[in-house]
């Protein structure tokens, strides 16, 4: 945990909440069909290596390519990953071997939480994708294929409330103003007051 925050950076009164990921599923739908080539290969080692030097070359080519694919796949899954600390959520994004994104989304930006899940495969294993909308020029974002969505969105909800309590959400034109000083603003707008127009005397006119 100690290595993780220096790896984050976390300041001194942030406190990692939890951690996760994507669901196990979303990585196994992907590394089965490259496990059916590797297997399949192997069928033709036989008729490959009679060809000599050429089918030699052509099976371990094959065989490196569906390899380097494989542990792309596992490296990716499991280099991408989901922090929440008490001020915000870290998404840390693996899509090569040397590539990487982190996506930082303060909880005081958050609007609004929602899940969906979709089809028969995400509702049996019960995974499905979390949308963020925010005050930003983003607009939203989406967490996909997480296991138990329903369980990260009350842990984000629960944490966005607690820090909107304690400090207002960034808009585009700065920080809101806190609940308190609303009658301030109330009192600025209001025009001064119109001083009432006096009657004007006539002089009257002795002859």
């Amino acid at each position: 945990m100690f290595r993780l925050q220096e790896i984050l950076h976390l300041d001194s009164h942030e406190t990692i909440v939890c951690m996760f990921r994507g669901h196990a599923f979303r990585m196994v739908s992907r590394v089965i069909p490259l496990m059916i080539a590797l297997m399949a290969l192997f069928l033709f080692v036989f008729p490959l290596f009679s060809l000599g030097g050429i089918g030699i070359g052509i099976f371990f080519l094959l065989f490196f390519i569906d390899i380097f694919f494989l542990l792309r796949m596992v490296c990716n899954w499991l280099g991408t990953y989901y922090v929440l600390t008490n001020r915000r959520l870290l998404c840390i994004q693996r899509t090569g071997f040397f590539k990487k994104q982190v996506h930082e989304i303060l909880l005081e930006n958050i609007t609004e939480l929602s899940y969906i899940t979709k089809g028969f495969i995400q509702t049996l294993f019960h995974f499905g994708n979390v949308r963020l909308a925010l005050i930003t020029t983003r607009g939203e974002f989406f967490i996909f294929d997480i296991g138990k969505p329903q369980a990260i969105l009350d842990i984000l909800s629960r944490q966005a409330a607690a820090v909107r309590k304690r400090k207002p959400p960034q808009t585009l034109q700065g920080a809101l103003r806190p609940h308190d000083s609303r009658q301030e603003d109330i009192a600025e707008e209001i025009p001064p007051a119109v001083l009432p127009i006096q009657p004007i005397e006539k002089e009257s006119n002795n002859f």
